[in-house]
């Protein structure tokens, strides 16, 4: 008898009402013992019974007495021997003389229930699996060996086909096993590699072997691992479909734990893409989705989500947004594509594809893909829109170190092509990226939106050449029309901020400022700097301006201005007073030595340098007597840089040099100073690849593509840059 859990069940009467109870003597029984196998030892009684006695029991009463009994592998690991026996507990062997108390017996049976770990089998079945993949299908036996098998083909799986009580097929294994192996034996529509795609079987378990015949079976099959062709092992119930069964694995797996059987939902792989997205997760591939990871870089993505995945080098994390593999009649974009879930339960909902290697930024920096919003599932206020994210997901917290793009989608129901470029300069000096992280309608929001995602395409989009800015310290603001158009200055501020013609030239324009509400932040008027002047190196800024102010007035007497310089992060602030008493005197603005900087700090440095100021504030900042000073009007015109340029020593290197290509397919140029003292490439490593002296280039043509590290050195100072080598 194979090893494993078995029920036992035998009928009893006597002829006439017995307390069988009343004496040892008569006390029937059934005993289920080892007999005659090739080690006594393994001869023990495995199962005494006492069958069941009823009060009152008749001459006509058939009592049925049932229960489990473990029947392990003989010692040498071969099925047991076993026998019944019947008889009564106690009493003489003498021949009965009261043939009233003779036992009568009928129907005694033993079935198979299932296997146990604790047998000594050399190969056992641990997993039976019937999955749907990407408009393919797989079926496949997991077995375990318990010892080392030199030879494989002693054994078999065998196939019980709707109910049959005859073996359908049996198909030979082969080869040989080591004690420990978990061995996969499969079949798909997928061809050769569908295993190892949808579920990574070469790294989940110890052989993984393709056999194109192993495809006789269905979810509802019973199966047999049979061993020199006896049943050694059995799983469902041979003769019983298994369509509504406890053991029914349709598009689902059964698995083995401690000697019982597990299994997934009935269906539960349908829809999915791999194994780790189907919400049933094959037991042993469990946390093994990298288990063997290539480190060779991914250079390309092409999924159309309706067909198996290409590679096995990627999967998709849906742990806060499910995603599934759906048809055009199960969802109303069309065709067969990939649904995208968020029903509201998660803050901060996502979809990650996750790559299983690195991502080459310098092969494959841009995402095409087609999505479709369907307008019925949506909730709240949100932007309709699609984020992708690069991520690098070994970091502990990788949302606070990731590039993002994000396009919006004008409308719903309807596909949109939409395509995101990761060309900047952060993101193409990334090397550890390996997620994109995919994301509707914004995060920090309980919203619903379900879309779908199609035609996921990844390629290359060379980065944009930056030319460096040519400084022009010509550059001035007349506010004449033939000069600076008045509407790309976002003219703002105090009611009456306007461009007026000059009270004292009707040929000039200039910008008019009328003061009415008193000091303060809020009375202001401001405009952008035009594009170009805020490149500009420079150590001061003049500006005319007119006023009625008497000369004798002063910052005290409540008629003080300060001039803001804006900046992206802080601001540098001027105060200055004007007394040209109906006349237009120049002010200048001295940036070396700035009477307040926000945040704190003196005007030294990048500020000095005029590095990024992107808008102009002129502000009424009354003395002690504010009230005095409103309202106010003043005229401004020909604003400009000083035409006096900084030495290199009283700027920072980095400010005023510009490395450029980057990426660059080989020759590295360098502006801002006519030449360097010494420009130098690294590896990332450390080690020095190339150097130029006295130089304001660097050729690279000739060294392998990716990432350097280039140090400038000039007038003592260095600077340190990142390429990248395409």
């Amino acid at each position: 008898v194979p090893p494993g859990i078995y029920t036992y069940s035998i009928y009893t009467r006597w002829p006439v009402a017995v307390d069988y109870n009343e004496s040892p003597a008569k006390k029937p029984f059934l005993r289920i013992k080892g007999h005659n196998n090739t080690d006594s030892n393994d001869d023990s009684t495995l199962v005494d019974v006492v069958p069941n006695n009823s009060a009152g029991t008749t001459k006509d009463d058939w009592i049925q007495t049932t229960g489990e009994v473990t029947i392990p592998a003989a010692s040498d690991g071969s099925n047991l021997k076993i026998r019944f026996s019947f008889g009564k507990l106690g009493g003489s062997n003498a021949s009965p003389t009261n043939l009233d108390e003779i036992l009568l017996i009928d129907y005694v049976s033993l079935k198979y229930k299932s296997s146990t770990d604790n047998d000594a089998s050399a190969l056992k079945l641990k997993g039976v699996i019937d999955f749907s993949l990407p408009g393919k299908w797989m079926k496949g036996v997991h077995l375990k060996a318990n010892a080392d098998i030199s030879d494989l083909s002693i054994y078999g799986i065998g196939v019980y086909s709707n109910g049959n009580t005859t073996e359908n097929e049996n198909q030979a294994l082969s080869g040989s096993a080591t004690a420990g192996d978990d061995i996969f034996v499969w079949d798909s529509s997928g061809g050769s590699t569908a295993a190892d795609i949808y579920m990574n079987a070469s790294n989940v378990f110890s052989q993984s072997i393709y056999n194109e015949s192993m495809d006789g079976f269905n979810g509802d099959d019973a199966l047999t691992l049979t061993k020199n062709g006896e049943i050694a092992e059995t799983f469902g119930v041979i003769g019983t479909d298994g369509t509504g069964e406890s053991w029914e694995y349709t598009d689902t797996w059964a698995y083995k734990v401690d000697g019982a059987w597990t299994y997934g939902t009935v269906n539960c792989t349908d829809g999915s893409y791999f194994t780790w997205d189907s919400g049933c997760t094959y037991p042993l591939a469990v946390g093994k989705e990298l288990t063997g990871a290539s480190t060779t870089k991914v250079t390309s993505f092409n999924e159309n989500m309706a067909d198996m995945p290409a590679n096995g080098g990627f999967y998709y994390n849906e742990a806060e947004a499910p995603i599934k593999r759906v048809t055009s009649s199960q969802h109303p974009a069309g065709g067969t594509v990939m649904q995208y879930v968020d029903d509201g339960t998660y803050q901060y909902s996502n979809m990650q594809i996750q790559f299983k290697s690195k991502v080459d930024l310098t092969q494959m920096n841009t995402i095409t893909l087609e999505v479709y919003i369907h307008g019925d599932s949506l909730s709240g206020t949100q932007t309709n829109q699609l984020a992708l994210k690069l991520q690098d997901s070994s970091e502990g917290q990788p949302w606070n170190n990731q590039n993002v793009v994000t396009k919006e989608i004008d409308s719903v129901d309807v596909w949109k092509e939409l395509t995101f470029t990761f060309d900047d300069t952060a993101s193409m000096a990334r090397d550890d990226v390996d997620r994109i992280v995919v994301q509707f309608n914004g995060e920090n929001n309980y919203d619903k939106v379900y879309a779908y995602i199609k035609d996921v395409v990844g390629s290359y989009t060379a980065p944009a050449v930056v030319t460096p800015p040519t400084p022009n310290t010509n550059l001035v603001v007349t506010f004449e029309g033939n000069d600076i158009n008045s509407e790309d200055l976002n003219l703002g501020g105090t009611t009456g901020t306007a461009i007026v013609t000059d009270p004292t030239d009707s040929s000039n324009k200039v910008l008019k400022i009328e003061y009415v509400d008193g000091p303060g932040w809020g009375n202001n008027a401001g405009f952008d700097i035009p594009t170009g002047m805020n490149k500009i190196v420079a150590n001061t800024i003049t500006f005319d301006i007119w006023s009625d102010h008497s000369s004798s007035a002063t910052q005290d007497d409540g008629y003080g201005y300060m001039l803001k310089l804006e900046q992206p992060e802080g601001s540098i602030e001027k105060s200055f007073k004007a007394d040209g008493a109906g006349a237009w005197q120049t002010v200048t603005i001295d940036l070396s030595n700035c009477d307040y900087k926000h945040p704190t700090g003196n005007c030294g440095g990048q500020e000095n340098a005029g590095n990024e100021f992107t808008r102009f504030l002129f502000f009424h900042w009354g003395g002690s007597n504010p009230s005095s000073s409103y309202p106010d009007t003043i005229y401004i015109d020909n604003i400009k840089y000083d035409t006096g340029t900084l030495g290199l020593a009283d700027v920072n290197l980095a400010d005023a040099i510009v490395v450029y290509p980057n990426p660059t397919d080989g020759i590295l140029n360098i502006s801002g100073v006519e030449k360097v003292d010494a420009v130098r490439a690294f590896s990332i490593s450390g080690q020095l690849i190339k150097e130029a002296v006295n130089a304001n280039s660097l050729d690279l043509s000739t060294e392998r593509k990716g990432f350097y590290m280039i140090e400038i050195e000039h007038e003592g100072q260095t600077t340190i840059n990142k390429l990248i080598l395409r």
